[in-house]
């Protein structure tokens, strides 16, 4: 009789646990796995039942609703049996599993070490690709030249200095940056650091009063092909790490490498740094990255809520564009305090869930535009009247004012889908969508039409 050593797995079997998790891996998408699996740890591993740790509520109501058939047919495959699932929420539950199988790896180390002691280097997150970043007129200048230095370094842009308020995309571009080459120029030796460690990595260094510790040092950043050095600005003040830095850079560029470099300001605003190394930092492409407008947070929440596995309706992603517009980071935080209120509470993702969810949104934003006040700057300027634009004429004259009144409705108010096709003429949802489209796209090819929109929206918001 042949043996089965899976039908034998005991206790918190780790080896039988890594088996299932690659079994996932192969069918969850990297994202996906990435977002929900490392937290999980096996308690229990048997032909009966399979115990898993999780380690809060959100994340059991997540598996549960979206994966318990995977992790099912992956454990079945795995142990030749179908055991019992059962999962426990353990508040900072001590780790049981080993970390995921490398079919599954969710990161990998950012930097390419000259010796032994890479403590300084990070991982990169693998979700900040090209591909997962949402281009739109505030960033596309900063994504152009990021593509361009990643596809050829040091032939295009060098240094690249990205710089913008924080949440806004920068340390995403630059591990964008690492992705690309990683996998298009695996021979090159590459470094990605905050300026922080490497502001502490050097005052390491000088402690120890070692030549030979200083020399590494020196030998660790400056023998690279590629350097990226996150939060520049992080420099300023510091007259010795600055003196080494500028060093390090005049090292680099003449040996002609690869300097990326991001900051929350233009070189010119970061306070008591040195004119020369100011001026180094601005020898090449200094591209700033703004707070995104309207068509690149609708892009964003669409990318962020398709990455967590959860799609949002157009109505919700128009809503939360509307009334959440800082940076990046909260439009992300949307997504995921939406995902986690619905799970939670049991209730389905719609408008008025996020109305509840994000209250705190409409009332920073002082008295909501209406309906009525809309359909009233755009027909004043149009020379349209309200009767026309709900009615069920489609000729140009009336069709693009109602159009725009539409895509106003979105942007600045509450209104859902529903109400502002009533509004208008009872039209349905998908009217008022198509006409969003459209407007979107032609504010992008006009730019006489976004100035105008602007004023729109301007005089709206002075109304209110």
């Amino acid at each position: 009789m042949g043996a089965q050593p899976q039908a034998q797995a005991t206790k918190g079997d780790p080896e039988v646990w890594r088996e299932i998790l690659a079994q996932i891996g192969r069918v969850v998408s990297k994202p996906q796995f990435a977002t929900w699996f490392p937290s999980v740890c096996a308690r229990v591993v048997s032909r009966e039942r399979l115990e898993l740790e999780v380690p809060n509520v959100f994340i059991k109501s997540w598996l549960v609703q979206h994966y318990q058939k995977v992790i099912q047919e992956a454990t079945s495959r795995v142990l030749n049996a179908t055991p019992e699932i059962i999962f426990h929420v353990v508040l900072a539950a001590e780790p049981v599993a080993p970390e995921p199988a490398p079919t599954a790896t969710t990161s990998f180390p950012a930097s390419v070490s000259v010796g032994n002691d890479d403590a300084s280097s990070f991982s990169l997150n693998e979700e900040y690709t090209f591909e997962n970043f949402a281009v739109g007129q505030s960033n596309r200048l900063a994504y152009g030249a990021a593509q361009l230095v990643a596809e050829a370094p040091s032939h295009t842009y060098n240094p690249l200095f990205l710089y913008g308020d924080v949440g806004l995309g920068k340390t995403h571009l630059l591990q964008a940056i690492c992705h690309e080459f990683k996998r298009k120029h695996p021979h090159l030796k590459l470094r990605y650091i905050s300026c922080e460690a490497f502001t502490n990595d050097f005052i390491a260094a000088l402690a120890t009063k070692q030549a030979k510790m200083i020399d590494r040092f020196r030998e660790r950043y400056r023998k690279v092909d590629v350097l990226l050095v996150d939060d520049i600005h992080f420099l300023a003040g510091k007259s010795s790490t600055q003196e080494e830095f500028y060093h390090t850079f005049n090292a680099l560029f003449s040996d002609k490498k690869q300097i990326v470099l991001s900051s929350d300001g233009p070189p010119e605003a970061i306070p008591t740094i040195e004119e020369r190394l100011r001026s180094r930092i601005k020898w090449g492409m200094v591209a700033s990255i703004e707070k995104p407008d309207y068509e690149t947070r609708v892009l964003i929440l669409k990318k962020k809520s398709e990455l967590r596995g959860t799609p949002f309706p157009n109505d919700i992603v128009t809503f939360l564009a509307s009334h959440i517009d800082t940076n990046v980071r909260a439009l992300e935080g949307a997504v995921v305090k939406l995902n986690g209120h619905a799970l939670i509470t049991h209730r389905p993702i719609t408008v008025d869930l996020a109305r509840e969810v994000f209250k705190e949104y409409l009332r920073e934003a002082g008295s909501p535009v209406s309906l009525e006040e809309i359909q009233s700057v755009v027909t004043g300027h149009y020379q349209v009247r309200l009767a026309e634009l709900q009615s069920k004429k489609r000729n140009k004259a009336v069709a693009f004012p109602r159009q725009i009144c539409m895509y106003l409705a979105r942007r600045l108010t509450a209104n859902s889908l529903e109400e502002i096709g009533r509004y208008f003429g009872g039209r349905d949802h998908s009217t008022v969508i198509y006409a969003c489209d459209q407007m979107a796209r032609h504010i992008d090819e006009d730019p006489q039409l976004r100035w105008q929109i602007d004023a729109f929206t301007a005089k709206l918001k002075r109304k209110s």
